[in-house]
Order: C-alpha cells, then structure tokens, then sequence
C-alpha cells in the first residue's frame, strides 16, 4: 500500500520538482497542490505516509525505512531544486539548502495533519505562504 501511494503522490511530486528551473514557482505549486489535495474532494482524506508514521513506523521497522524512503526522494529532489537556486542567486543562502529542504518537508507533511484536523482552505494557504517566505 505504502508503495502505490508513494507511486501516485510522492512520485509527482518529487518529478514536479526535478522539472523546473524557477524554485519558488515550482515549490509553491507543491504546496497549492498539497492544499488543494486536501481540501479539494470534500471528503479530507488524511495522508497514508502521516497516518502510517503515527500508527505503524514506531513498531515495524519496514513501514519505517519505506516511510523513510519516501520522505528522502521528496527531500533530495528539493534539495537539488534549493542548491541550483541558490547558486543562481534565486534565493537566499542565509540557510543550507539542506536545512531548507527538510524544514519544507516537515511543513508539507505539517500541512497535512493540520488540514486533517481543519481544513480550511484559507488558514492551510497562509500557512503554506509562511513556508515559502523562508526562501527569502
């Protein structure tokens, strides 16, 4: 399950972020698309990869490193995205884009657990807007 998941959301994702060139555009899609994941079909679904790492990766060390796995493709794609733009001068350096990749991961995955408890679209928007500015 963990595996088709991985191949119908992150899989897109981390391919929307090998895609292009302009970081912030490219990150803030990634996150438009995250609210609109989530508030979009009515039925606000919660995220397998959050639902599964608060029930099952403290106890199977398989559900983990799939978990794991997962979360690093994301990070290393926008890793890639971060130190090209950074290189360009596209955004800032104050912060590695190390860092900046895992504080976006976490944000996007924060998203998720806050738009299961409340999705409302306009707070998970402002949100998503906060994350963004760290680019500055």
């Amino acid at each position: 399950m963990l595996d088709l998941y991985r191949q119908r959301y992150a899989t897109p994702m981390v391919d929307l972020l090998r895609s292009g060139n302009d970081a912030r555009a490219v990150i803030r899609e990634m996150f438009v698309g995250t609210v609109d994941d989530i508030t979009g079909d009515g039925q606000h679904l919660s995220c397998l990869i959050v639902g599964a790492s608060m029930e099952r990766a403290h106890q199977e060390q398989r559900v983990a490193d799939r978990l794991r796995s997962t979360t690093q493709s994301l990070e290393s794609a926008l890793y890639d995205l971060l130190a090209e733009a950074q290189l360009r001068g596209q955004i800032t350096s104050a912060r590695s884009a190390t860092d900046l990749a895992g504080f976006l991961v976490t944000s996007l995955q924060g998203l998720r657990v806050m738009g299961a408890i409340n999705p409302d679209r306009a707070a998970l928007t402002r949100y998503a807007e906060v994350a963004l500015a760290c680019l500055d």
